[in-house]
């Protein structure tokens, strides 16, 4: 795909300037309250020099980030509003020595060293726990591995935490916050046909093993979630479920 904008004022000579858009060049995005602007999370777009965001009228823009990242470097996005920033949720860009968010007081993409130990493809999505001021990275490649991490949005730093949870590989999807119970519950992508599926207990952070005690579930049956306040259900959106007979909340 291309697209183009003009620049230069009238009576100047004026630049079409052409920008080239890939094939899954985003993956997730946040909504930056202050800007008001919703910036993608980039994918396969990662590597060029040019990246996107929704302005407060609906429209597409592009700014130049000026970040050195891989291609399929983020999965998801998340908004830290004690820090007015975005942070990208590293899936390529997991075993590379810096990740990025954008600081939304200025719109720049800030390089962090995050000194954290994963592997590529770790995280797809995160979620922000109100009460603990975190931003759990949800694991996918990483959920076999025995350490997980998290954002402190308190320092910005990256923690790694023991969970102490048994998940097969790329066992979980992004994750959907349930303030009625203050837990984080992990969306079952491969993990689906397991016996248990995992929850954060964001009073404790501990994560949490329940049985659920469903049957007839695919392989890597569901793909993130949304959380409804009217029937306090937490709905997971099905992937491979989708041909199935039932579904799940």
């Amino acid at each position: 795909y291309l697209s183009a904008s003009i620049t230069g004022s009238p009576g100047s000579l004026n630049w079409i300037i052409v920008t080239a858009l890939v094939n899954n060049a985003y993956y997730g995005g946040a909504y930056s309250p202050l800007q008001s602007r919703i910036y993608f999370a980039p994918y396969a777009i990662a590597n060029t020099a040019t990246w996107h965001y929704i302005d407060s009228s609906g429209n597409r823009q592009s700014y130049t980030h000026g970040a050195t990242a891989v291609t399929n470097a983020y999965r998801g996005a998340v908004y830290s509003p004690t820090q007015n920033r975005i942070y990208f949720i590293p899936d390529g860009q997991a075993n590379q020595a810096e990740w990025h968010y954008v600081d939304c007081s200025t719109g720049n993409v800030v390089a962090y060293t995050h000194g954290a130990t994963a592997v590529a493809g770790a995280y797809c999505g995160g979620v922000y726990s109100p009460t603990q001021n975190r931003i759990y990275l949800m694991p996918y490649s990483q959920s076999n591995q025995s350490q997980w991490h998290y954002i402190d949005c308190n320092t910005g730093s990256v923690v790694a935490y023991t969970h102490g949870a048994t998940v097969v590989a790329t066992g979980y999807f992004s994750g959907v916050f349930a303030p009625s119970h203050n837990r984080i519950y992990l969306v079952p992508y491969a993990q689906g046909p397991q016996s248990q599926w995992h929850y954060i207990d964001c009073n404790t952070g501990s994560v949490v093993a329940y049985n659920h005690g469903m049957s007839g579930l695919q392989p890597n049956a569901y793909a993130g979630g949304c959380y409804s306040p009217a029937t306090d259900r937490v709905y997971f959106a099905p992937n491979s479920q989708v041909i199935a007979g039932q579904w799940h909340f």
